[in-house]
């Protein structure tokens, strides 16, 4: 029993550490900038605790990575989220010692109001939370990804009728993308600026940065439209009508998904109303069914 107390002291005592070195005091954000544009990117870890619990973080990503155990699809959500490795490493660190130390404290807990766990039941339990909160850290992950990557879907087929815009006002179809790229600074257009800048100066044509950003963000639609634009400028197809086609055909693609998205929606609001309406007839009939059952015995 004593050795489950001062278990469970530390185990708090560690969260509460994690907690407080997790959270770095306010700054003037000059000075933050100032130390991102001065510093490398080692020197920008935190002193101390905080310090070693992100290289322990970011050791976690690069082991994963290095060894081959990081799956293609975690890596693909990392590149379309923007997430660092180290990042996402410190990210299941943290999640794995919050839930390890929550359902070890409930496992202390528990003993402490006459349910003995035992140790070896609540070091398990401890283990237990440890990798559900792992897996909820990846599953956030996904979560983050779908998202991006239905935003850069979105900005996809405004980027193509742009593209076709461009086209149609005299542009080659090089300067078209380019001239499209620049006309806005969300995140999902810098990465088509990006990707073709890349393909620029490497000496390749702008659909094959395209394809290798399809790639990374495992984005099919993305490498359909490269390969359209490859066939335009390789063998000269006719590309204007096709990337008008194209964004057309995604534009409806994604009034569709949105229409069914909101149909789901609706339809999860007659649970709930149902549930109310349920409880308020209960609410109503209560003393009358109450006081027949009271005259019948």
């Amino acid at each position: 029993m004593i050795g489950l107390l001062l278990a469970g002291a530390g185990v708090g005592l560690g969260i509460a550490l994690l907690m407080a070195a997790l959270r770095p005091a306010p700054a003037p954000l000059s000075g933050l900038l100032g130390r991102l544009e001065a510093t490398p990117l080692e020197a920008r870890r935190r002193p101390g605790f905080a310090g070693a619990f992100d290289r322990l973080g970011g050791g976690l990503g690069v082991t994963l990575e290095g060894r081959g155990l990081l799956p293609r699809r975690t890596a693909q959500d990392l590149a379309v989220t923007g997430q660092s490795l180290d990042a996402f490493g410190i990210e299941i660190l943290t999640a794995a010692a919050l839930g390890a130390g929550g359902l070890f404290v409930i496992a202390v807990g528990a003993s402490l109001v006459g349910v003995s766990a035992g140790l070896a039941l609540s070091l398990l339990a401890a283990l237990v939370g440890a990798v559900t909160g792992g897996v909820l850290a990846v599953a956030n992950l996904g979560t983050r990804a779908r998202a991006r990557r239905a935003h850069l879907l979105t900005v996809l087929t405004s980027f193509l009728e742009l593209v076709s815009l461009a086209q149609a006002g005299g542009a080659g179809l090089e300067e078209a993308l380019e001239q499209a790229s620049t006309l806005s600074d969300d995140w999902a257009f810098v990465r088509l600026r990006n990707a073709l800048a890349a393909a620029r100066h490497e000496g390749l044509g702008p659909w094959d940065g395209l394809s290798d950003l399809a790639e990374e963000v495992d984005l099919p639609e993305l490498a359909r439209m490269a390969t359209t634009l490859r066939l335009a400028g390789t063998e000269g197809a006719k590309v204007r009508t096709t990337l008008a086609t194209a964004a057309t055909a995604l534009r409806d693609r994604e009034t569709t998904r949105a229409e069914t998205r909101a149909n789901r929606l609706s339809d999860q609001l007659y649970a709930p109303a149902i549930l109310v309406f349920l409880a308020f007839m209960a609410f109503v009939l209560f003393p009358a069914l109450a006081k027949v059952a009271g005259a019948l015995r």
